[in-house]
């Protein structure tokens, strides 16, 4: 295979890879209702692969997670291998949403935590911070507070 025939098969996986993705044009030559059946099994994958890494998020989310999970997934290509980096994807593109309830957001910040042991976050729409604390055995409890003269407030 010459240089040009190497390169022409590259653009032609990528139209195809970015169109299973729901980003590009469907390429010629495919049955497109098997494209879109095939982008949408693999949208399923992948969100299994995430609900798998993140299953309190999930739960949290309830008939909520399908839906933003989609969307997520139009502006946000799959650049993750493992499902706990996408996860946490989501949930920084969750975190930066402002009509979210503060159980998902707070699942969201803790799906961020990683490893640290406190993460101290902004909730807009409420105009609240929430601090979380990771106690030893791996739990995480939720403190908030209003306002800095009036303290923390355990929940």
């Amino acid at each position: 295979m010459n240089d040009a025939a190497r390169d022409n098969l590259a653009r032609e996986q990528a139209a195809l890879t970015e169109a299973l993705q729901g980003h590009g044009v469907l390429p010629g030559g495919f049955d497109a209702s098997r494209l879109t059946l095939a982008a949408e099994v693999l949208l399923r994958k992948r969100a299994t692969a995430v609900a798998r890494a993140a299953p309190d998020l999930v739960r949290i989310m309830g008939r909520r997670f399908e839906p933003h999970f989609a969307e997520y997934a139009k502006v946000d290509r799959l650049r993750h291998s493992a499902g706990i980096a996408d996860a946490q994807a989501f949930a920084q593109w969750l975190a930066c949403r402002r009509n979210l309830t503060d159980s998902v957001m707070c699942a969201a910040q803790e799906l961020l935590m990683g490893t640290r042991w406190m993460r101290l976050f902004h909730m807009h729409s409420l105009r609240r911070w929430w601090l979380l604390i990771r106690l030893p055995g791996g739990k995480i409890t939720r403190l908030w507070f209003a306002d800095l003269r009036r303290g923390f407030t355990h929940r």
